[in-house]
Protein backbone atom coordinates (compact mmCIF):
# COMPACT_ATOMS: atom_id res chain seq x y z
CA UNK A 1 0.00 0.00 0.00
CA UNK A 2 2.52 2.40 0.75
CA UNK A 3 4.36 2.08 -2.85
CA UNK A 4 0.54 2.08 -4.10
CA UNK A 5 0.27 5.47 -2.28
CA UNK A 6 3.91 6.62 -3.08
CA UNK A 7 3.22 5.54 -6.94
CA UNK A 8 0.17 7.61 -6.94
CA UNK A 9 1.56 10.76 -5.22
CA UNK A 10 4.26 11.29 -7.95
CA UNK A 11 1.56 9.99 -10.77
CA UNK A 12 -0.28 13.29 -9.04
CA UNK A 13 3.07 15.43 -8.73
CA UNK A 14 3.74 14.61 -12.21
CA UNK A 15 -0.16 15.20 -13.55
CA UNK A 16 0.54 19.11 -11.59
CA UNK A 17 4.01 19.48 -13.53
CA UNK A 18 2.44 18.69 -16.93
CA UNK A 19 -0.90 20.98 -16.32
CA UNK A 20 1.68 23.45 -15.55
CA UNK A 21 4.26 23.16 -18.55
CA UNK A 22 1.17 23.31 -20.14
CA UNK A 23 0.00 26.44 -18.70
CA UNK A 24 3.10 27.97 -19.04
CA UNK A 25 3.13 26.72 -22.98
CA UNK A 26 -0.03 28.54 -23.66
CA UNK A 27 1.11 31.57 -21.65
CA UNK A 28 4.04 31.39 -24.36
CA UNK A 29 1.95 31.22 -27.17
CA UNK A 30 0.29 34.04 -26.13
CA UNK A 31 2.85 36.01 -25.41
CA UNK A 32 4.85 35.05 -28.81
CA UNK A 33 1.19 36.04 -30.86
CA UNK A 34 1.49 38.91 -28.57
CA UNK A 35 5.04 40.07 -29.64
CA UNK A 36 3.73 38.91 -33.60
CA UNK A 37 0.58 41.82 -33.40
CA UNK A 38 2.92 44.12 -32.19
CA UNK A 39 6.02 43.85 -34.97
CA UNK A 40 2.81 43.74 -37.68
CA UNK A 41 1.70 46.71 -35.90
CA UNK A 42 5.29 48.51 -35.96
CA UNK A 43 6.16 47.83 -39.59
CA UNK A 44 2.55 49.08 -40.56
CA UNK A 45 3.59 52.07 -38.41
CA UNK A 46 7.14 52.14 -40.53
CA UNK A 47 5.68 51.47 -43.58
CA UNK A 48 3.37 54.56 -42.87
CA UNK A 49 5.88 56.71 -41.77
CA UNK A 50 8.06 55.91 -45.16
CA UNK A 51 5.12 56.60 -47.48
CA UNK A 52 5.32 60.14 -45.50
CA UNK A 53 8.50 61.12 -45.31
CA UNK A 54 8.91 59.80 -49.33
CA UNK A 55 5.99 62.31 -50.07
CA UNK A 56 7.37 65.18 -48.07
CA UNK A 57 10.71 64.20 -49.91
CA UNK A 58 9.35 64.43 -53.46
CA UNK A 59 7.43 67.68 -52.26
CA UNK A 60 10.76 69.47 -51.28
CA UNK A 61 12.25 67.93 -54.37
CA UNK A 62 9.33 69.68 -56.91
CA UNK A 63 9.58 72.81 -54.86
CA UNK A 64 13.65 73.23 -54.99
CA UNK A 65 13.02 72.15 -58.54
CA UNK A 66 10.45 75.50 -59.44
CA UNK A 67 12.50 77.38 -57.28
CA UNK A 68 15.52 76.61 -59.37
CA UNK A 69 13.23 77.03 -62.96
CA UNK A 70 12.23 80.44 -61.00
CA UNK A 71 15.78 81.56 -60.56
CA UNK A 72 16.99 80.66 -63.66
CA UNK A 73 14.30 82.30 -65.29
CA UNK A 74 15.05 85.35 -63.46
CA UNK A 75 18.60 85.69 -64.22
CA UNK A 76 18.05 84.05 -67.90
CA UNK A 77 15.40 87.25 -68.33
CA UNK A 78 17.70 89.52 -66.54
CA UNK A 79 20.38 88.30 -68.93
CA UNK A 80 18.08 89.09 -71.79
CA UNK A 81 16.75 92.73 -70.30
CA UNK A 82 20.31 93.47 -70.02
CA UNK A 83 21.55 92.70 -73.69
CA UNK A 84 18.26 94.13 -74.65
CA UNK A 85 18.63 97.27 -72.96
CA UNK A 86 22.73 97.24 -73.78
CA UNK A 87 21.32 97.80 -77.66
CA UNK A 88 19.35 100.08 -77.03
CA UNK A 89 21.82 102.16 -75.61
CA UNK A 90 24.37 101.30 -78.46
CA UNK A 91 21.59 102.36 -80.72
CA UNK A 92 21.62 105.66 -79.13
CA UNK A 93 24.81 106.06 -78.91
CA UNK A 94 25.03 105.69 -82.60
CA UNK A 95 22.35 108.08 -83.24
CA UNK A 96 23.42 110.57 -81.07
CA UNK A 97 26.87 110.14 -82.94
CA UNK A 98 25.37 110.44 -86.26
CA UNK A 99 23.15 113.30 -85.19
CA UNK A 100 26.70 115.23 -84.03
CA UNK A 101 28.31 114.70 -87.23
CA UNK A 102 25.14 115.89 -89.34
CA UNK A 103 24.89 119.08 -87.10
CA UNK A 104 28.76 119.45 -87.17
CA UNK A 105 28.41 119.07 -91.18
CA UNK A 106 25.85 121.43 -91.88
CA UNK A 107 27.68 124.17 -89.50
CA UNK A 108 30.82 123.59 -91.37
CA UNK A 109 29.06 123.23 -94.75
CA UNK A 110 27.66 127.15 -93.43
CA UNK A 111 30.62 128.37 -92.70
CA UNK A 112 32.36 127.37 -95.58
CA UNK A 113 29.26 128.72 -97.73
CA UNK A 114 29.47 131.91 -95.74
CA UNK A 115 33.80 132.20 -96.40
CA UNK A 116 33.51 131.06 -99.90
CA UNK A 117 30.22 133.05 -100.75
CA UNK A 118 32.76 136.57 -99.78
Amino acid sequence: MDIEKHLQSQVKDHEIRIRQLEDSDVRQQIQLANIEKSQAEIKVMINESSREQQKALNDNQKTLNEFTERILDTFTNNINNDNKTKNEVKFHNTKQFWAIVATLMTILGSIATYYFSK
